[in-house]
């Protein structure tokens, strides 16, 4: 009995001493505003674009408190400084071409390390983990401190269409288009679908869009998702060219316009070449006429 006990009392020993070293690391980090690029009006794709020439830059602060009486002091010269996204076991490495981490402490007693992604990609607008984990006087590893910060943003979207980028995306009456709409950036915001033609069509929460049965009167227009959070709207627009059901018609007629042109040129030719083998003919058959007719008169003068 005594024995648990000593050991009970032994782990709460060791959970507060570890709580109290763990909460004399303040660490934070800065959220970011990521301000997206206004695309040009009246045109199709996304109303607003990440710019992928401005780097991404989020900074973690981590401070020291004075130690009480009988702690131990933490350094934060020897620290290390670690980024990942949440929900990855993988730090960010600065192996990586895009990424950087530049750290730079004070005395020990306070660090700020800076993350850059350079050439950003949709998905590095996101949420970001700074873990720190110092280093007692005596040169003990401590418990590693966390703190999160974000980089926000309006929602990034961008639409696929099968699977492909496309904006302008012609289909014959009765198919079926299969188009996605991704929603990025942080905070996610919500979807929303609408089409030209059809006023009440409004479909929201799903990412895909299935449409079959295209109709040239109702379908044949703009396909538009929409995206809102606390920091703006952004929307994505497409062209669907449903092609008339009719559309098979020019080029038969213009198939059938070369056949006819091509059957008169090879009548003519023919007529007209008929005509000069006519003539040829008759003009050897008159040249051979005229030569016997020579040779007779010259037989019977003999």
């Amino acid at each position: 009995m005594r024995q648990r006990l000593a050991q009970a009392v032994a782990s709460l020993l060791l959970l507060t001493a570890a709580a109290a070293s763990a909460s004399r690391v303040n660490v934070t980090v800065d959220n970011v505003v990521v301000h997206l690029q206004k695309q040009a009006d009246g045109g199709f794709g996304e109303a607003y674009k990440l710019d992928k020439r401005a780097p991404l830059v989020i900074t973690c602060r981590a401070e020291t408190s004075p130690p009480k009486p009988g702690q131990a002091a933490v350094s934060l010269a020897e620290a290390s400084f670690d980024w990942r996204r949440p929900g990855r076991n993988r730090s960010i490495s600065v192996k990586e071409s895009r990424a950087s981490i530049h750290t730079e402490c004070k005395e020990g007693v306070s660090c700020i390390s800076t993350l850059t992604l350079r050439s950003p990609i949709n998905e590095d607008v996101s949420v970001y983990e700074c873990l720190v984990t110092p280093v007692s006087a005596d040169g003990a590893v401590m418990e590693t401190t966390v703190a999160s910060g974000a980089f926000q943003s309006r929602p990034i979207i961008r639409m696929l269409v099968n699977g492909n980028d496309r904006f302008d995306v012609a289909v014959w009456p009765t198919e079926t288009v299969n188009i996605t709409c991704q929603v990025l950036g942080h905070p996610l915001g919500d979807i929303r679908w609408s089409q030209q033609f059809r006023p009440s069509f409004n479909h929201s929460r799903n990412e895909t869009l299935l449409l079959s049965q295209m109709d040239y009167e109702l379908d044949r227009g703009t396909v538009t998702c929409e995206s809102s959070n606390d920091f703006g709207a952004n929307q994505a627009t497409m062209f669907l060219r449903v092609k008339s059901p009719r559309a098979f018609l020019p080029p038969l007629l213009g198939i059938g316009a070369e056949l006819v042109t091509m059957l008169v040129i090879i009548v003519s030719y023919e007529v007209i070449t008929g005509r000069k083998r006519r003539q040829m003919d008759e003009q050897a058959a008159e040249a051979t006429d005229g030569v016997q007719g020579a040779a007779d008169g010259v037989n019977n003068d003999q």
